[in-house]
């Protein structure tokens, strides 16, 4: 991050690019994160949306992006994913409201493609089934 600093600084100085003052520092990533983390909220349930999409959409690597997710929030961006998707999941599960829709429908319309890793990953994040959470085992998502 020093480095492209660095280098962003001296091509403003030799006036090939305007720098603008907070652009490599602590701000701009809070701004970053809080941008994408937007984005992740608003294309969440979209199958089809993963880390590379949010890494182009913020015009930085993916490896970058993992690095900022990191650290702010202590996670990779694509687990940071499929935990928020696990938890919308997991309370519409637990919603009285929800219970005539199938498990199955809960899964597609939150994000998931495939119900089988859906269910692996449900299981995996709160050691319970859907079906055994849904029915209220396991801990609030």
């Amino acid at each position: 991050a020093q480095q492209s600093c660095l280098l962003m600084s001296l091509i403003g100085l030799l006036g090939v690019l305007r720098i603008e003052a907070g652009t490599c520092g602590p701000d701009r990533v809070r701004r970053r994160i809080q941008d994408a983390l937007r984005y992740v909220d608003q294309h969440l349930f979209d199958s089809s949306f993963g880390a590379l999409d949010l890494a182009g959409r913020l015009h930085i690597s993916r490896r970058r992006l993992d690095e900022l997710f990191v650290g702010a929030l202590g996670k990779p961006v694509a687990p940071y994913i499929w935990e928020r998707r696990l938890h919308f999941a997991g309370a519409v599960l637990r919603d009285p409201a929800q219970h005539h829709r199938s498990i199955t429908d809960i899964a597609l319309s939150h994000g998931f493609d495939d119900v089988a890793h859906f269910a692996r990953a449900f299981k995996r994040r709160f050691s319970v089934t859907a079906r055994d959470w849904r029915a209220g085992s396991g801990r609030e998502a």
